[in-house]
């Protein structure tokens, strides 16, 4: 095996995906394809037993997701770069990931040739974000500190709660909040609990009239 080569690791849970992105992949001589995993746990126990140069990871997946799972390879697994491939671009998040630590943050939809560069950029200690801007970053989202002590609910339940009043399937707010689908529901839960409210219909009532 020629010790130049770029291992890349793929973390994703769409298959069709990944599939198309391991023979465009498979096409590049400097690159060796080493793996490809469904979620953060599968990634996580690929790592404690191979090692790759670098990863390129999904932000939602199941079990656990691309930012959970990023944060514990930068922890344990510091020698490897981390490339984020997304459905969207959110710039507040690529602040956030750069920060962390991440190498990369790119559309899945960008050009093969604007992965390859990347791959080659990261592999060389560089960072590649795209579209990066902080003047463009969205504010987060805010609510008065009395309402959360009030019903003791944390920033991200009442997003959610935002977001279900707006009509928004769980899939959907996972996808929005770059969490995965587990995520989501285990905070529906726990609002339901902290709010005594047991249906969707009577989530929504409590938001609206809250004017969440």
């Amino acid at each position: 095996m020629r010790p130049d080569l770029i291992k890349i690791l793929i973390a994703d849970d769409h298959k069709l995906f990944t599939d198309g992105l391991s023979a465009l992949l498979s096409t590049v001589p400097e690159i060796l394809l080493v793996g490809t995993v469904k979620n953060g746990k599968e990634l996580i126990h690929w790592f404690n037993h191979q090692q790759a140069a670098i990863a390129l990871i999904d932000l939602n997946m199941p079990e656990m997701d691309g930012i959970e799972a990023s944060k514990h390879l930068l922890k344990y697994f510091p020698q490897t770069r981390i490339i984020i491939l997304s459905t969207y671009l959110n710039n507040n998040l690529m602040i956030d990931l750069k920060k962390m630590g991440v190498a990369g943050y790119l559309k899945k939809d960008c050009d093969f040739m604007v992965l390859l560069d990347t791959i080659k950029k990261v592999a060389a200690g560089g960072f590649v974000f795209e579209d990066f801007t902080t003047k463009e970053a969205t504010p987060a989202f805010s609510v008065k500190d009395e309402f959360l002590n009030k019903h003791r609910l944390s920033s991200r339940e009442v997003e959610i709660l935002s977001l279900i009043r707006r009509g928004f399937s769980t899939k959907e707010i996972a996808e929005h909040l770059f969490i995965s689908v587990l995520t989501v529901s285990t905070h529906r839960k726990n609002i339901c609990h902290k709010l005594n409210i047991k249906t969707s219909a009577g989530l929504t009532r409590f938001a609206i009239d809250n004017r969440l």
